[in-house]
């Protein structure tokens, strides 16, 4: 009877220290970092509505613009380089055309952006940021 339960016992404690993971562990820098260049991206529309219609040419906002891509990029070269991340870059690569797309449509206008283009660009930047945000901190 004890040999049995010795045996139930080591083989309880072998499952339970067993562990198949299928997503990556969260990793609260890169939760950072996606907080922080969602806010970026947020802080350039909100400066763009809040400028000067004459104030919102596409090289008063160049190196910031450069400066998030570069984060998005660094983004997407953390997750590519994650175990069992692979489903998460789907989600940065539309962030990335998104933002490549609205940054020269902006670069590409010979007049100023409109409000409500700005306020456009605002709300499905922060629409294609969310679903990353979510995927990250489920990971918790």
């Amino acid at each position: 009877m004890k040999l049995f339960f010795k045996t139930i016992l080591l083989f309880a404690l072998i499952l339970s220290s067993c562990r198949v993971s299928l997503v990556p562990d969260y990793n609260a820098n890169i939760y950072q970092q996606i907080i922080s260049a969602a806010s970026r991206n947020d802080r350039i529309y909100i400066d763009l509505l809040q400028a000067n219609p004459d104030d919102r040419k596409f090289s008063l906002y160049a190196k910031r613009y450069a400066s998030l891509e570069t984060a998005i990029q660094s983004i997407y070269l953390q997750y590519q380089a994650r175990p069992h991340a692979n489903s998460f870059l789907p989600i940065i690569e539309n962030i990335q055309t998104l933002f490549v797309k609205f940054k020269n449509e902006h670069q590409s206008q010979s007049a100023p952006l409109s409000a409500d283009q700005v306020r456009l660009y605002q709300q499905y930047a922060r629409d294609y940021w969310k679903p990353l945000l979510i995927a990250e901190n489920a990971l918790k």
